[in-house]
């Protein structure tokens, strides 16, 4: 999927695909190439939440009712075919004004659609929250799995 804006009602999952963690998003950065883009939830306004399913890392920003901005990072090998947005690396970060993250990297071999010009083919994405260590985990362990299962 990489990056959509889109009216109505947010993208489903596969058939059989799993959710295993859904949470609110508080604050957020991203890098990739001439762009940096933020955000955070205004109460009424907007609001993001990231889903974390056995194949991939997706996240949703619903900017103002009816508006949602979607973007989606397969675990390596998981991904539908024409889907090129991978997830490289995960670790947890940290700044000195907003505490730890949890930082997403990923790459699309790809376009990145209308955005290609402006935007690399790398993503860094920043999360800001208490549990980045944990959430490192789950993700880790989840594309190992998926790592493994691909290999054999």
């Amino acid at each position: 999927m990489a990056i959509a804006l889109k009216y109505g009602l947010p993208s489903g999952f596969l058939p059989g695909e799993k959710t295993v963690l859904w949470q609110r998003v508080g604050f957020m950065t991203f890098k990739s190439g001439l762009t940096y883009k933020w955000f955070f939830p205004i109460p009424l306004v907007c609001r993001g939440t990231f889903h974390i399913t056995d194949r991939r890392f997706a996240l949703r920003a619903f900017v103002i009712p009816g508006l949602i901005w979607e973007f989606a990072a397969w675990f390596p090998g998981q991904g539908p075919k024409g889907d090129g947005e991978t997830i490289k690396s995960v670790r947890v970060a940290s700044s000195r004004v907003a505490g730890k993250c949890l930082e997403v990297v990923s790459e699309n071999k790809g376009q990145r659609g209308w955005l290609g010009l402006a935007m690399g083919r790398e993503m860094r994405m920043r999360f800001y929250t208490e549990n980045a260590e944990a959430l490192v985990e789950m993700i880790r362990a989840l594309m190992d799995r998926e790592a493994d299962a691909v290999v054999e």
